[in-house]
């Protein structure tokens, strides 16, 4: 089968023929449907710092849906053709942290797309201990796709404060903090003002229906006399971080009240600086987010299953695998939001 792969160290990926996975007693062959281009397979393409510690070769691809094709005889409650997406996060079960139920930061993790050979291929083998979550009647495949980083997004927002009125700020309008708007939206958010870069017309489009109030331009509005201005005085409540740029830290930490707090999203290339005094003399709380529980899971199905929240506006392309190389230029040239890529024959 042929499949996106990451070989060697430095810029590229490559379109290879790959055996088609095996499996074992306990797991599952999945047929990949639909798979998105995360910021992270982005990032691994080009090599960047942060991700040079990912074995190679391997398989890329951790946002999917698809159809179980195959199941090892001890698999249970699963049955062949069901349509899931799969938490590509997989604990030990053993571990401190897994035993404290924190199955994020089990010390023994595999991770499909990044330790284990992902999604950007026909099938994807998906190995005991995995949470497999059924997609409901009428969930599209694309839909499938986007659970994954729904649930990064939703998390951020369980880690926070949040509660319905709060006034909100989501710096970055990619994908992960296109969702945050959405989320915060429908949840109830009173104000929501985000900050990009106003050329991106499309992705201000995006943020509109998203629910973005007002969206303003990092290099071209006074963002703390308008922060004063829409929140009498005070900042807002809660910032959300979605760029991984570090000279958001100390812009967004200035708009964040007193007793507020910011929640950190983006992966950073460098090292951010805050002003440590203000910091604390504002009781400001600083979170960092980094996926998600399977509880976010179920959340994020039930809340997209609703369709008030218009997150297939986020779906800009979808090309098949073979055009694979070619999804990852759009969006290596800021052509795309969210691209889907799409394996034939399932």
């Amino acid at each position: 089968m042929k499949a996106i792969i990451k070989e060697s160290p430095g810029e590229g990926v490559r379109l290879k023929d790959v055996p088609i996975p095996s499996i074992g007693l306990h797991d599952i062959l999945v047929g990949v449907t639909a798979s998105g281009i995360c910021g992270s397979d982005l990032s691994i393409s080009q090599w960047k710092e942060s991700y040079r510690h990912i074995p190679l070769p391997m398989v890329l691809g951790h946002e999917f849906s698809g159809k179980v094709v195959c199941k090892g005889v001890e698999v249970q409650g699963l049955e062949e053709g069901d349509r899931v997406t799969v938490n590509p996060v997989i604990a030990c079960g053993q571990c401190k942290p897994c035993r404290m139920g924190l199955k994020d930061d089990c010390e023994r993790r595999l991770i499909l797309g990044f330790t284990k050979d992902g999604s950007f291929a026909p099938y994807v083998s998906v190995p005991k201990g995995a949470s497999v979550f059924r997609l409901p009647n009428g969930f599209s495949d694309q839909m499938g796709a986007l659970v994954e980083p729904f649930a990064v997004a939703y998390h951020a927002i369980e880690l926070s404060r949040f509660k319905t009125d709060d006034r909100v700020c989501v710096l970055g309008m990619g994908p992960i903090g296109l969702m945050i708007i959405g989320l915060l939206k429908e949840l109830g958010a009173s104000l929501i003002v985000v900050i990009g870069r106003t050329l991106q017309e499309k992705r201000i489009e995006i943020a509109k229906e998203m629910g973005a109030d007002l969206i303003l331009d990092i290099h071209r509005d006074d963002l703390n006399r308008i922060t004063r201005e829409r929140t009498e005085g005070g900042g807002f409540d809660i910032v959300f971080e979605a760029t991984g740029n570090p000279f958001s830290l100390p812009q967004g930490l200035e708009m964040t009240r007193k007793g507020g707090e910011m929640v950190l999203s983006g992966i950073f290339e460098g090292r951010g600086e805050i002003l440590l005094t203000e910091f604390v003399r504002g009781s400001k709380r600083l979170i960092g987010n980094h996926a998600y529980e399977d509880a976010t899971w179920f959340k994020v199905i039930e809340l997209l299953s609703k369709g008030k929240i218009p997150a297939k506006k986020l779906i800009t392309q979808e090309l098949p695998l073979s055009e694979g190389l070619e999804a990852f230029d759009l969006l290596k040239n800021r052509q795309g939001v969210k691209v889907l890529l799409r394996p034939s024959g399932f």
